[in-house]
């Protein structure tokens, strides 16, 4: 499951990153409909890796908590 939230961010980051180049490359492509889908894009990206972040710190958490936990550490399935 992780493996595609990582392709999934990837995935997003390269879409995002390039539309942010193409207008700011482009001289023509500079107006407001694509100003604003540049500033979709960066919002996405802020998304993206806010949420990103926000899976690891909740793995790392649960592996800690798990860890500690007398009764998770009876069940064989739930070891770390």
């Amino acid at each position: 499951m992780t493996a595609m939230y990582c392709v999934i961010a990837v995935g997003g980051a390269i879409g995002n990153v390039l539309t942010c180049l193409v207008v700011a490359k482009n001289r023509t492509m500079r107006t407001s409909t694509n100003y604003y889908l540049v500033n979709l894009a960066v919002a996405d990206l802020l998304t993206l890796f806010l949420g990103i972040l926000e899976l690891f710190v909740a793995l790392d958490l649960i592996s800690v908590l798990l860890a500690s936990n007398p009764v998770a550490q009876s069940i064989p399935c739930l070891r770390t």
